[in-house]
């Protein structure tokens, strides 16, 4: 039996006349599917609806067509599935007939992989020397460093063009290439300042001049095993304790050159007893002169039996 699609793509090759075509197999089955055409700039708008074992339905006032394909230079681009029966799995399209959201994909991805990287390797990056951008530079390198595998990933684009703009272009309204490029360029100065980011970030990492030693091994030995707790040791005041604690806790407050708190314990309750046998503050705002704990005060890191960090 001849598909619905077939039927529907040679008619609208061989007229630009409104037309009817039928679908399915038996009475009880029968589909009546109404469509009409109207020129649109270079296109052609193709409306449809259907109507089940009614054959005059299409002479209703009330008659409410929606856009299933547009049509430019003889091939057809599928508006709406659902309205020709191929949103059923996997259906193999007849010669020159596209799903019009399969060529937004595809010329997203050519504006990704040809125009942007055209136009973002073409960019000259400033210097970073703002104080506080520097910080966040190095704060992102010191997030960097201390995941698994440090890597700095280059800035990308997300999908530039919809629907409407592939149907602008089929219209001959937009050339995409060249709306591309102008949408780049009128965001350069953001690019410009990405790339300048991405670039210090990078060399941070490269040298790692935000990371110390100890801070490293730490996160060295927190990733090498799979654990949910582990034991930390902590020396301050001539005075060591050790609490469990979560292991991205840890990494965390590096990250973010942060302190401890109760709260970053296994239990609050054991948090507050380790930070006041230390005589460590609670909080930086209200130490009363005292430290708090961070981790440099971290001595020993263990799980289960195995050390996964001893400070020298």
């Amino acid at each position: 039996m001849e598909r619905l699609i077939d039927k529907f793509a040679e008619k609208v090759l061989k007229t630009t006349e409104s037309f009817m075509v039928e679908s399915g197999n038996c009475d009880t089955d029968k589909r009546y599917h109404f469509f009409i055409q109207c020129n649109v700039g270079k296109a052609r708008y193709v409306y449809g609806e259907h109507s089940y074992r009614d054959e005059k339905f299409h002479t209703d006032l009330d008659l409410n067509p929606k856009l299933v394909a547009i049509v430019a230079d003889d091939k057809i681009y599928i508006v709406d599935e659902f309205e020709l029966d191929i949103y059923r799995g996997e259906t193999e399209l007849p010669e020159n007939i596209f799903k019009l959201i399969d060529i937004v994909i595809k010329e997203n991805e050519y504006v990704k992989s040809v125009i942007f990287a055209d136009f973002y390797k073409s960019l000259k990056e400033n210097d970073i020397t703002g104080e506080e951008l520097l910080k966040e530079c190095k704060d992102e390198a010191r997030r960097i460093l201390f995941v698994k595998n440090p890597v700095v990933n280059e800035s990308t684009i997300e999908s530039m063009f919809n629907q409407q703009d592939i149907a602008n272009s089929l219209c001959g309204v937009i050339n995409l290439e060249l709306e591309a490029v102008k949408r780049l360029e009128s965001k350069k100065e953001n690019w410009i300042y990405k790339k300048s980011y991405n670039k210090k970030v990078k060399e941070l990492v490269e040298n790692r001049s935000v990371v110390k030693d100890y801070e490293v091994k730490i996160a060295e030995g927190i990733r090498s095993v799979d654990a949910k707790t582990v034991s930390v040791e902590f020396e301050l005041n001539g005075r060591k304790e050790f609490a469990k604690m979560n292991p991205h806790r840890v990494i965390r407050c590096m990250m973010d050159n942060d302190y401890f708190s109760a709260y970053d314990f296994e239990t609050t309750k054991r948090g507050y007893e380790l930070i006041r046998k230390l005589d460590a503050a609670t909080w930086r705002g209200n130490n009363n002169g005292k430290e708090v704990l961070t981790c440099r005060n971290i001595t020993k890191i263990t799980y289960k039996k195995k050390e996964l960090y001893i400070r020298k």
